[in-house]
């Protein structure tokens, strides 16, 4: 998303150098948004055929959902803290 508005920022300033528009855009701001894996640890091994993933996300506007490998997390925090449960297959998976 962001590369697209940063595209369509460099189109308006093209216009508006040639006078060809009377466009207003307004650069997007840049988020402080982070998210954080605490469990399980970076090398980590299981003969489960699950894995429980919790960690932490934060933003100053609020986080309003986290996915690890495409699996929606839950939380009761807004996020601040959440969990997921993963399936597993055979071999390396990396989350």
């Amino acid at each position: 998303m962001r590369a697209l508005l940063i595209a369509i920022f460099v189109m308006s300033m093209f216009s508006i150098g040639c006078g060809g528009s009377d466009t207003v855009f307004t650069q997007p701001q840049v988020s402080n948004a982070s998210a954080r894996i605490l469990y399980p640890p970076a090398t980590s091994t299981t003969d489960g055929g699950t894995v429980i993933v919790r960690g932490t996300a934060s933003d100053e506007d609020g986080v309003a959902g986290v996915t690890v490998n495409g699996v929606p997390a839950t939380s009761t925090d807004g996020f601040q803290t959440w969990e997921v449960t993963l399936p597993l297959g055979m071999g390396q998976q990396p989350i």
